[in-house]
């Protein structure tokens, strides 16, 4: 349908209502809200057009029908519309249904959440401690992200089908956790396509057929299903698009995995899905469990629940959300149950940030003073003395801080960095403080992460030499190999695609060199104790042993 009509549509209705109905000072306050919210998503949908992919909004407020719109196009091709009713992979949004899956099994006394994940998987290593339920649901296992270890081999997740079969040997095949199960939060797909496969070893079912008939059908979600084969035509879907305008390309999933994503769903059903659990639809032991906080070894609450969501506080009110990105597919579903508002949001573009139109959202209803952030500037002296790189060893990530025509703290290659304070930076949104014992603290959304100094690697060219050779991972499946080329390093799978690696950081025992692979930051760590090994390591997926071929 014209979106424009959808817009004249939904305000004609408000007007009547407003005309029909005796307000209160509150209620007239409310209706003026929801007619902003009207004005300002209207508004933002006429960017969008004949040329471009677009998304689906759907607004709830009070169990009112506040806002159900499209823009743009579900098949540039063929020049068909997005509708409200267009379907979309909704992707890692798909882990709160798994996780529903898992609790109502636990509910029933079936599945305990301290059971070891080892009684329903038993190829999964023996790590020496166990990986429990609850360590799943909560992205707390230490488990590699097998998605992320396909980056590291010839097939990334994107070039070639997998099936849960295929996700089961990658999981199974590494030797080494990211860290010892409770010590921390990382998200990890593996977690809930294991999941899912332990709803199949307890409930005797295929978990999709589970899924459907315990959670889709009871929800009233009735154009949502689950992706056995993603060949299979789905009437309505929406095609996802990378690029930018003019140049858009199709990227679809080429995937036939369920539990970390595979769900396929519309706005619409989203939100019947959010309205579900507002009236515990699934009874209240199983309402508790979804928002229970998952809990470290150190006693620390994160926010990610054993419900596949995330539950935060948001200036004081509580929010419980999950995202989802796949190819390029978005999806948000978010809940503020004391202001009663419900959002839902699936596209199939990258271009907008979902977030940021949910805040824009959130304003309306419940406006905020925002503090105005005062910069400073710093001496010469106290910007040189904050340069240099840095090193998160628990995550394997590092950054390099320069200054920039001796006036401009800044990221090497990236955002420029304002002070606040002597030892607090930002950069865009997020938080930096520069600590005396040369660390550097950095804010996330479970506390914070610390990146330490270390000493920046500048090798000379024959010394690039001693890292020329083939090397072999087991955990991967996968052969790299590393030459020099125009005096530098650069490597390649099997003739895969070569990629410059950049000199890094070095220690007593450690030279490294970075690289952007497949998108995502890699860190490559020679040990020059033994010059046989090397560690490659990715976001989720840390400390893959290669070893140098003879």
């Amino acid at each position: 349908m014209n979106r424009t009509l959808v817009g004249m549509k939904q305000m004609i209705l408000w007007i009547m209502l407003i005309g029909s109905v005796t307000y209160t000072d509150k209620t007239s306050a409310q209706t003026a809200k929801n007619l902003q919210v009207i004005a300002m998503l209207d508004s933002l949908l006429q960017q969008y057009n004949d040329n471009t992919p677009g998304f689906v909004i759907n607004v709830v407020k009070d169990g009112l029908q506040v806002y159900s719109n499209a823009t743009g196009m579900a098949d540039l091709e063929r020049g068909s519309y997005l509708d409200t009713e267009s379907i979309f992979e909704v992707a890692s949004v798909s882990k709160q249904f798994t996780a529903t899956a898992v609790l109502l099994l636990v509910a029933e006394g079936k599945i305990s959440l301290d059971d070891d994940v080892r009684r329903y998987v038993p190829r999964l290593p023996d790590y020496g401690k166990k990986i429990t339920v609850s360590n799943l649901l909560t992205h707390t296992s230490g488990l590699r992200d097998w998605r992320n270890v396909t980056y590291l081999t010839d097939y990334v997740n994107y070039t070639r089908v997998y099936n849960q079969e295929d996700a089961l040997n990658i999981i199974c095949n590494q030797q080494k956790l990211n860290f010892e199960p409770g010590y921390k939060y990382s998200y990890s797909n593996s977690n809930y396509d294991l999941l899912a496969l332990i709803v199949e070893q307890v409930s005797g079912q295929p978990f999709i057929d589970f899924a459907t008939e315990r959670l889709l059908k009871p929800a009233g979600m009735t154009h949502s299903t689950w992706r056995n084969d993603h060949r299979t035509v789905i009437k309505n879907r929406a095609l996802s698009y990378i690029g930018a305008k003019g140049s858009y390309k199709l990227l679809s999933p080429m995937d036939n995995t369920a539990g970390a994503a595979g769900l396929l769903s519309t706005a619409t059903d989203l939100q019947k899905w959010n309205i579900f659990w507002k009236n515990k639809g699934f009874g209240d032991a199983v309402a508790e469990l979804r928002v229970q906080q998952g809990v470290l070894n150190n006693g620390r609450k994160i926010n990610y629940a054993l419900g596949g969501v995330n539950v935060f506080d948001r200036d004081g009110l509580k929010l419980i959300t999950h995202g989802g990105l796949l190819t390029a597919y978005r999806t948000l579903v978010s809940y503020y149950p004391e202001l009663d508002l419900s959002i839902t949001y699936c596209a199939n573009t990258r271009e907008i940030i979902a977030p940021e139109l949910v805040n824009k959202i959130l304003e309306i209803y419940r406006p905020t003073a925002k503090e105005q952030l005062k910069f400073t500037s710093l001496s010469k002296e106290g910007m040189q003395k904050r340069t240099g790189v840095y090193k998160n060893p628990e995550a394997q990530q590092v950054f390099t801080v320069e200054l920039r025509n001796d006036t401009t703290l800044a990221f090497k290659g990236g955002s420029i960095l304002r002070a606040v304070s002597d030892t607090e930076m930002r950069a865009a949104d997020e938080i930096y403080d520069f600590l005396d014992d040369n660390s550097v603290r950095v804010a996330d959304e479970d506390g914070h992460v610390v990146y330490k100094k270390v000493n920046a690697y500048t090798p000379a060219e024959k010394e690039l030499a001693t890292f020329v050779g083939k090397y072999q991972s087991n955990d991967a499946n996968v052969g790299i190999s590393i030459e020099i080329n125009e005096g530098s390093l650069r490597y390649t799978r099997n003739g895969y695609e070569w990629m410059v690696l950049k000199p890094s950081y070095q220690d007593d025992r450690i030279k490294a060199f970075s690289t952007i692979d497949n998108g995502l930051f890699t860190l490559l760590e020679f040990d020059t104790n033994n010059k046989m090994d090397l560690v490659i390591s990715l976001p989720r997926a840390l400390g893959i042993a290669f070893r140098k071929q003879e």
